[in-house]
């Protein structure tokens, strides 16, 4: 339990620091970095949460799901300017 709640608070950082990163530092380069480090925390999230509990795990898939529209429009972003 402890390793998965580690996990989890980590890509809670990362979450955050994404969002300084794109929004604050204008910087859609590194914030595509960064939420494919978000994106594959989730998944290891996930993963390790329905080991646990099910329900825990797939609680998080709509998450995940907005994740991959955020990586998406992150690289469009990055792609076009």
């Amino acid at each position: 339990v402890r390793g998965a709640l580690l996990v989890f608070f980590g890509q809670l950082v990362i979450n955050a620091v994404w969002s300084i990163m794109f929004f604050g530092l204008q910087s859609p380069f590194y914030a595509l970095i960064l939420v494919a480090m978000l994106w594959s925390l989730i998944l290891l999230t996930i993963y390790m949460f329905y080991k646990i509990e099910k329900k825990a795990g797939l609680i998080l898939v709509p998450y995940m799901a907005w994740v991959t529209v955020a990586t998406l429009l992150n690289y469009f972003v990055w792609v076009l300017n």
